[in-house]
Parts: structure tokens; C-alpha cells; sequence
């Protein structure tokens, strides 16, 4: 039983026979509607960008919430134009159905894999309303405290020298027998016989 939306730049919903088995229409139609919204809105790509820079910024630990925080909203958008296609209950059904199975397939390889998002996501249905949730405190601080590490850092770490060019101080010279010291210039510095 699997269904999902791949594909980065051409997105495509994959819809497995088991998903066709297991569901009715109604609830086809709201699982349908729901992987051809993150299609419309290139969810795909959107995920793998937030995924990327959350483990850019790995030390922030507000960012790892704040993009688990993101994938779950693109579920709940998409969430919300299945249940105006097919209803709420028919995507409520669909997900109690298919998420027992999906889950202990993928793991957390998804969001729709997830049991925290199930959660928001049938309480978001329930409600008709997205749900409000603030990062708890002890990671807003950890993420000041780090901010607040790096900038002090880069204060404290010495600028960086200029670049010095070097230039000689006496002429290159050629030395020759029996001529003494002549100046080369640049065409002498090429054949030093050329100044004789």
C-alpha cells in the first residue's frame, strides 16, 4: 500500500495496486487530490531544499524544528484541498486506513510516514485549523546562545591580512665577462647577448 507524490523539477504521483485495493472512490479521490496538490505546488523540490538547509545550519537547532515544522504544513495544505475535493471524512478514513500500513514500510522517510504529522494533520481536519505551535523554549535559547557564539566569534578572530605584492628593490642585472653590471630590461632579460 503506497502512494506518493517523486520527482523534483516533473513531479508524478506513484499510486501502487494495493493503494487502488485497499481504498474506496471517495477516499481515492481525497489521496489523489492530496498528492495532486504537492504536485501543483512542487512539493518535492520544496522538501529537499527545507531538508538541506536544516542540515546546513545543523548547529541552529531552531532550524531542524522549524523544517520539520514546514513539512508538515505543506501536508496540511494539501490536506485542505483534498478534503474540499473529496470531503473530510473520506480523507479522514483514508489516512487511519493507509497510514497503518504505510508507516512500518517507510519509517519517517516521509512526513505522511510520520505519526506526529498524522496527528496535526486529522487534528487540523477535526478543527478546521491549522494548528499554532511554538518552539519550546530550551531550543529558542540554545539557538540565541549559538548565535550569539558565532558572532562573538567572528569578532574575535583577526582580519584578514591584505594581499602584499612584491617588487624587487634593485634592478635585475645581468652579469657578464669582461662587461661588468648591465640593466636587463625585459628584451635583454630574453637574450642577454642582445645588449652588446
Amino acid at each position: 500500500v503506497f502512494c506518493c507524490c517523486a520527482g523534483l523539477l516533473f513531479p508524478k504521483v506513484v499510486l501502487s495496486r494495493g493503494m487502488l485495493e485497499l481504498l474506496d472512490e471517495s477516499q481515492l479521490t481525497a489521496v489523489l487530490a492530496h498528492e495532486a496538490a504537492h504536485v501543483r505546488h512542487r512539493d518535492p523540490a520544496r522538501a529537499l531544499a527545507v531538508r538541506c538547509a536544516s542540515n546546513a545550519l545543523f548547529y541552529l537547532p531552531l532550524t531542524r524544528y522549524l523544517s520539520q515544522k514546514a513539512l508538515v504544513a505543506s501536508e496540511l495544505g494539501a490536506d485542505a484541498v483534498a478534503a474540499t475535493v473529496a470531503g473530510q471524512p473520506a480523507l479522514v478514513r483514508a489516512l487511519l486506513d493507509v497510514l497503518g500500513r504505510v508507516r512500518p514500510g517507510l519509517g519517517t522517510v516521509t512526513e505522511m510516514a510520520s505519526l506526529d504529522a498524522l496527528d496535526s494533520r486529522i487534528e487540523a481536519l477535526r478543527t478546521r485549523a491549522l494548528p499554532r505551535t511554538r518552539p519550546k523554549l530550551v531550543i529558542q535559547v540554545a539557538s540565541v546562545l549559538v548565535l550569539v557564539v558565532l558572532i562573538l566569534l567572528g569578532a574575535w578572530l583577526p582580519p584578514r591580512a591584505p594581499l602584499a605584492i612584491h617588487q624587487p628593490a634593485h634592478p635585475v642585472v645581468h652579469v657578464g665577462h669582461g662587461t661588468g653590471v648591465v640593466p636587463v630590461t625585459p628584451a635583454r632579460a630574453r637574450n642577454p647577448k642582445a645588449g652588446k
